[in-house]
């Protein structure tokens, strides 16, 4: 499972995500940390994705004859209904995407958002949503003024998620990345924190039950 935040300002977007890999059959015990945050090979874009590890490698596949964000927005029904395919044929999993992009036909960033099940309210299953913002966090934790977010807002938020899972552990750790997306592309992904998590131990065991 991944930790998400996106962060539409008026000339860039902030993506973050946590870098916990977690045992298929062992949850909650981590076996790797790495960058979640993935470019779209040739597209001012990168994206996110919750659940299944695959879709990091399969989400950039379905996009591989995509010549620009613009392109990949007008035909997501399509690219999405290739991506379901080739996810069910992998793996079955609920998924969740966020993408985010620089729209050369408006000039600005926009940001999407998608979820292959029924667990978040207001959410429909399968259906896209363009946001300023979105968090698998507390919302409440992001800054009201979102023309001053910084990646160590999205490193506040992701920990404060973090605190909230259950005393026998997190499915958000390890470390968090960041990229940024200008009109000038995707930044290089970093890592912006770590958590003192150790491979092959529960994640996190000793964060407290929330109140």
């Amino acid at each position: 499972m991944s930790a998400m935040v996106g962060v539409v300002m008026e000339n860039r977007l902030h993506l973050m995500s946590d870098g916990g890999v977690f045992h298929a059959r062992q949850p909650g015990v981590l076996i790797g940390v790495m960058p979640k945050v993935i470019p779209i090979p040739r597209l001012n874009a990168a994206f996110v994705a919750r659940g299944a590890l695959v879709a990091n490698l399969l989400f950039p596949m379905v996009c591989e004859a995509v010549r620009d964000f613009d392109e990949l927005i007008g035909d997501l029904g399509a690219i999405l209904d290739r991506f379901d395919t080739v996810m069910d044929e992998a793996v079955h999993m609920d998924n969740e995407l966020l993408i985010g992009g620089w729209s050369e036909e408006l000039g600005r960033p926009r940001l999407l958002f998608r979820a292959m099940h029924d667990g978040m309210a207001g959410v429909e299953r399968g259906s896209v949503y363009e946001v300023a913002a979105f968090t698998t966090g507390d919302p409440a934790a992001l800054p009201s003024d979102l023309s001053t977010f910084r990646a160590s807002d999205g490193v506040g938020v992701l920990d404060r998620a973090r605190q909230m899972e259950i005393a026998g552990g997190t499915a958000i750790g390890g470390a968090i990345y960041h990229a940024e997306i200008t009109e000038r592309g995707v930044s290089p992904v970093t890592c912006v924190h770590r958590w003192d998590d150790r491979i092959g131990e529960i994640c996190g065991a000793s964060v407290p039950a929330a109140a």
